[in-house]
């Protein structure tokens, strides 16, 4: 399946000669769209080096970030931001106001440095909910954002740590106040390679939250064990547990039958 999934971008590599679109068209993929696709992939498959090079190449043309300690910052993942490279994907349209953040979650973003805490969420009674999602302009399939943790993983896996910490820092100082910024940096700069890999799969977290991303890190890294009670009713998913693998849709296998060999 990757090496289908490799051979289509190299075949879109020599198809697309758009660096960027306006806005109206940013769903529309370009030569940084293609580079994204394969700091992904190669992401998700443990090419440390072809991922952090997809990375670099990308942030080379296009670097910007949005300085949530700007007030008129817009939310990085609007197909309008600074950030866009492809504006497509559209998550979470109609249950945004059910998907509700656990507290351990919104504990992870410090109240008074992480700008993301207000930035990104709002309360709704007593629960907070997302203001990334539910609205059509938040379409976002690849941003700048993700680029900068793309490269700094990969950086990190492959020991080049002053380059994993410049990736990081670079997307942090533009997502915590300034005193928040400066007591990261601190302990950016003073982490092992272990501790700095677990830091950016932390950023990771906090900042694609509700873009889609989530499922997808945590199978391809710890596949932790988590529970959760919901109306007095605990559910658990446990390490490893057979169910972060999913399925191929019924739907699918009845179309072709083969799928199930």
């Amino acid at each position: 399946v990757y090496t289908a999934i490799l051979s289509d971008i190299e075949s879109a590599r020599g198809l697309m000669h758009q660096k960027e679109w306006e806005a109206v068209y940013a769903y529309r993929f370009s030569t940084l769209s293609v580079d994204a696709m394969e700091s992904r992939v190669r992401l998700y498959m443990g090419n440390w080096k072809e991922a952090y090079d997809a990375a670099e190449r990308i942030l080379v043309q296009k670097s910007t970030l949005e300085d949530l300690n700007d007030p008129e910052a817009k939310l990085p993942n609007n197909y309008t931001s600074a950030e866009m490279i492809t504006a497509y994907e559209f998550f979470n349209d109609d249950v945004t106001s059910a998907s509700i953040l656990i507290p351990a979650f919104m504990e992870k973003y410090d109240a008074n440095k992480d700008l993301r805490r207000n930035k990104y969420y709002s309360l709704s009674g007593d629960k907070y909910i997302s203001k990334k999602s539910g609205k059509a302009e938040h379409n976002c399939t690849f941003r700048t954002g993700e680029i900068y943790l793309n490269a700094a993983e990969a950086a990190a896996q492959m020991n080049k740590l002053p380059e994993a910490r410049t990736r990081l820092l670079q997307l942090m100082e533009k997502r915590y106040t300034p005193e928040g910024y400066a007591e990261k940096k601190k302990a950016v700069d003073a982490m092992n390679q272990a501790d700095l890999i677990k830091e950016i799969l932390e950023e990771r977290a906090l900042e694609l939250a509700f873009e889609g991303h989530r499922w997808f890190d945590l199978r391809r890294t710890t596949r932790p064990r988590i529970e959760k009670v919901i109306d007095g009713k605990t559910y658990i998913l446990e390490k490893d547990d057979a169910r972060y693998t999913l399925r191929i849709p019924q739907a699918a296998i009845d179309a072709n039958p083969e799928l199930q060999h």
